[in-house]
């Protein structure tokens, strides 16, 4: 198996894997891509990312395909009320935006350019008697972005790359590389929203239960550009927050178990991603962000092993166990020889270190019953506040049933 070469693939074509904003479209390979903003003029504002969660925009995410082949999401902001479809289908990317008809013009859509993760990526508008367009080029790949409406002219925006502005009106389509209309959009997206619910169908009556767990996964699925990879957040919000990303230890094994029902490389690329983030002491940490940092503390259930052998059963491929094995076996002992009562059995722990310990991350609970208690991955649990904490040897004087 070449993990490398099926990775590549998956990744290859447009993606909503930009942590910034949902609505944001982007090449992840070579870092080109779209955003859609909003300038609205009767409010004087500006919205330039959207963030199930966040701001003041309501975002009703309706559908999202784990391959990105179909998108469908209900934005209101202010005045502005309109839902987006997306397709993609092959190196294309096709967007049908429809909004509520407005009788005089209050609002522009700007369809800005993106250059991402530093790779060279480089956006120029070109406009000629037929159409305006935006050029997006990185290396030799070149891409053409179009849009079904007229240019405004909108020139007053918050914006330092080239973008397209047009009226917020009625139905705009957005397509790459050959000027479609909106109904030739329509029908394109037509045909991938009846493959996308088709898929769910298979699970029969659970059908809804499973479209509602994999829309999460599917939105909170970001891309790393150190790892090259897609890796699943628990929140992007929580990802800005720390800087870029951060992932936790047993939800992202237990979101790659989710996914493992009909998306093997997503499983394999969370599994990889959070396994391979094992501390010089050998233990899974509770959390781990993008510039290296991570709980040298403290770990979470270590349910790692129990995931790994699920989803070897579900494809059988021997060289994903070989990947994680002797990572998986080390944390595993980890908790053995680290996570011992006097009694002999185990339970929870904090453990101080050099580096941090006493500085900046004393809020963090490290070295102290608070940490222990984020090792158990019940955080806010009342479950341990009448629990002791031993500081001689950090750990919970418990003898804890569910580890």
């Amino acid at each position: 198996m070449d993990w490398k070469k099926e990775k590549e693939q998956y990744c290859k074509g447009w993606h909503t894997w930009n942590n910034d904003s949902i609505m944001s479209y982007i090449c992840p390979l070579d870092g080109r891509g779209i955003r859609l903003c909003i300038k609205d003029y009767k409010n004087a504002a500006f919205l330039e990312n959207v963030l199930i969660g966040d701001s003041d925009a309501k975002v009703i995410p309706l559908a999202h395909a784990y391959d990105d082949s179909f998108t469908h999401v209900i934005v209101e902001w202010k005045d502005n009320h309109f839902e987006v479809q997306t397709a993609t289908v092959g190196e294309e990317l096709y967007i049908l935006l429809k909004c509520e008809d407005q009788r005089m013009k209050s609002s522009s859509l700007i369809i800005q350019g993106l250059s991402l993760y530093n790779l060279g990526a480089s956006i120029r508008k070109y406009a000629d008697k037929e159409k305006a367009c935006l050029i997006l080029e990185s290396g030799n790949n070149r891409c053409f972005v179009y849009s079904t409406a007229e240019e405004n002219g909108e020139l007053y925006v918050p914006l330092c790359t080239p973008y397209l502005s047009v009226d917020l009106q009625g139905e705009i389509g957005i397509s790459t590389n050959a000027i479609k209309s909106v109904e030739e959009i329509k029908c394109i997206i037509e045909d991938v929203r009846a493959a996308y619910y088709a898929n769910s169908k298979m699970y029969g009556d659970k059908s809804e239960l499973y479209r509602a767990m994999q829309i999460a996964q599917a939105w909170d699925t970001i891309y790393d550009p150190i790892m090259r990879a897609p890796i699943t957040t628990v929140s992007r919000i929580w990802n800005k927050q720390w800087g870029g990303y951060v992932l936790f230890c047993w939800d992202t094994y237990f979101g790659a178990l989710m996914q493992s029902l009909d998306n093997k490389v997503l499983a394999y690329s969370n599994v990889f991603a959070i396994t391979d983030s094992i501390t010089t002491d050998g233990f899974i940490p509770n959390y781990v962000c993008q510039n290296g940092f991570k709980s040298f503390d403290r770990s979470q259930p270590p349910v790692g092993s129990s995931v790994v052998l699920n989803i070897y059963n579900r494809y059988k491929e021997k060289w994903f166990l070989e990947q994680v094995f002797d990572k998986l076996l080390s944390w595993n002992r980890w908790f053995y020889e680290k996570r011992r009562t006097k009694n002999g059995l185990l339970t929870w722990g904090s453990n101080p270190y050099a580096e941090y310990y006493g500085h900046h991350l004393e809020h963090d609970g490290v070295g102290d019953w608070q940490g222990a208690s984020y090792e158990s991955g019940l955080d806010n649990s009342p479950m341990y506040e009448s629990i002791p904490f031993d500081y001689e040897s950090h750990l919970f004087m418990l003898d804890d049933v569910g580890l």
